[in-house]
């Protein structure tokens, strides 16, 4: 079963049985149970290669009171044949920006992935470096998973 939030949440975040929080951009268009079966899988550096347009991810209004100054967010997207996202599902990160994150990433645009000349759907994932500055929270795509110091 497929927890399926709204496009305006904040908070709570809820978590499906998988552990995972999702979203489907457009519900009525039909597209919720075939989202996750694309043609074309790419890595996160293809999926960041792919990003033809982003918005930027808002501030929450609790953000600045907590003082969270980096987080890494974790997301696989799905897209139409036209690059638009029609599902998101949050891998990891943390769930007052989770929110918000999902919100600017229903507004990315990606190039079409093309085979034999005919544009198919795709499956990526994103990974964002979210850090919290005195004007909002600035985000950057990475290319790949960030390694931690031991």
């Amino acid at each position: 079963m497929r927890t399926i939030l709204p496009a305006a949440f904040l908070l709570p975040v809820m978590i499906g049985q998988s552990g995972f929080v999702q979203e489907q951009v457009n519900p009525s268009d039909g597209v919720t149970e075939g989202c996750w079966q694309a043609a074309v899988h790419f890595s996160m550096a293809q999926t960041k290669a792919r990003l033809r347009h982003t918005t930027p991810v808002s501030s929450p209004l609790l953000y600045s009171s907590l003082r969270i100054t980096n987080a890494i967010l974790s997301f696989r997207v799905a897209t139409d044949q036209d690059g638009n996202v029609v599902c998101i599902q949050a891998v990891s990160g943390h769930p007052l920006i989770i929110g918000v994150a999902i919100e600017a990433i229903h507004k990315w645009k990606f190039r079409a992935a093309l085979v034999n000349g005919q544009r198919q759907s795709m499956i990526g994932t994103l990974v964002l470096a979210v850090a919290g500055t005195e004007h909002g929270l600035k985000t950057r795509v990475l290319s790949a998973e960030p390694t931690t110091a031991r």
